[in-house]
């Protein structure tokens, strides 16, 4: 009957609204993160680097103002006599101690808990280094130094704090060394010696 159904419905709503909810179950845990950076260097440099100095570059270099150098007239007294043109006639001077720079010869990132240190030595293990052409002329170089360009110190090595990865940019730094000519006699290429570069960090 009608009232039967709906003593029914009666019923189930009762016994619907007396159930209760089930708790939620939950469990929380918390995971660290950490990265372990190696210690690492990279060192930039050039495969080969060629000084080509200028005929006016030489010619100041020995103190001379350029291809034609006059000196004082002379008189002479006879039909036959000595000029004495010696070459002295100018500001000559021997090209023995003459310094080559370059800057940014070298760059370096690096990432340590210390000072990264870039030396530089002659590849023959010697305080100085010879090029030769082929006509066995020969240039010596000596006096091999480097400097960080960025607070650097001239020496035979520097050192500077880690650069890191970041878009700073690397430490760059230049070398120096004296070179001596008078032993050159041709033009053209002389070859033979190189820079051997190290970069440590710590």
């Amino acid at each position: 009957s009608m009232f039967r159904k709906i003593l029914a419905l009666a019923i189930l709503i009762a016994g619907t609204a007396i159930v209760a909810t089930p708790a939620a179950a939950q469990a929380t845990g918390a995971t660290n993160i950490s990265i372990d950076l190696p210690t690492m260097v990279i060192l930039y440099y050039r495969s080969s680097v060629e000084l080509a100095p200028t005929e006016a570059v030489m010619q100041t270099l020995i103190g001379e103002a350029g291809d034609t150098v006059a000196g004082a007239g002379v008189t002479l007294t006879d039909f036959s006599g000595d000029a004495t043109v010696d070459g002295s006639e100018g500001g000559y001077t021997a090209p023995t101690n003459v310094v080559a720079t370059i800057d940014n010869f070298w760059a370096v990132r690096s990432l340590g808990s210390g000072n990264t240190t870039v030396a530089v030595a002659w590849n023959t293990a010697a305080a100085t280094a010879t090029l030769t052409n082929p006509d066995s002329d020969t240039i010596e170089l000596s006096v091999l130094q480097t400097q960080a360009a960025t607070g650097g110190t001239w020496g035979a090595n520097d050192s500077f704090p880690a650069t890191g990865l970041g878009a700073g940019g690397p430490m760059q730094g230049d070398v120096r060394f004296t070179v001596d000519l008078t032993a050159a006699d041709t033009a053209g290429v002389y070859a033979g010696a190189s820079v051997i570069i190290t970069a440590t960090t710590l």
